[in-house]
């Protein structure tokens, strides 16, 4: 989306610019570099929505990874005390949660009897 709107106001400028030197009719200078302007302001809105994407993607990933470590961490904490950071929240909460979810799995697969 930002080529194509870079490739328009290219165009839009060589419009004003042809313009300007009177190739073409003065008015469709006026109307050559009004786009180019809108498209500029397209571009840096585009590219400011884009920055804002990229960031909340890095800080999901992050947190995520904050969460790994943290379980990583807490693994060998004792099931009270686990739960108890789990009803806290946050991201010690997730991964004392993603611990106690894991341990309740473990148990469930270890009772099962196998056929």
């Amino acid at each position: 989306m930002v080529r194509l709107a870079a490739v328009a106001a290219a165009l839009s400028l060589a419009v004003a610019v042809a313009g300007f030197r009177g190739v073409i009719p003065e008015e469709f200078a006026l109307l050559g570099l009004a786009l180019f302007v809108a498209f500029l302001v397209l571009i840096a809105l585009l590219a400011w929505q884009t920055h804002q994407k990229i960031l909340a993607q890095r800080d999901r990933v992050e947190r995520g990874q904050m969460i790994v470590i943290l379980a990583a961490r807490l693994r060998d904490q004792e099931t009270a005390t686990l739960e108890q950071m789990a009803r806290r929240g946050g991201p010690a909460g997730e991964a004392a949660a993603l611990i106690l979810q894991g341990r309740v799995e473990h148990l469930r697969s270890t009772s099962e009897p196998t056929a």
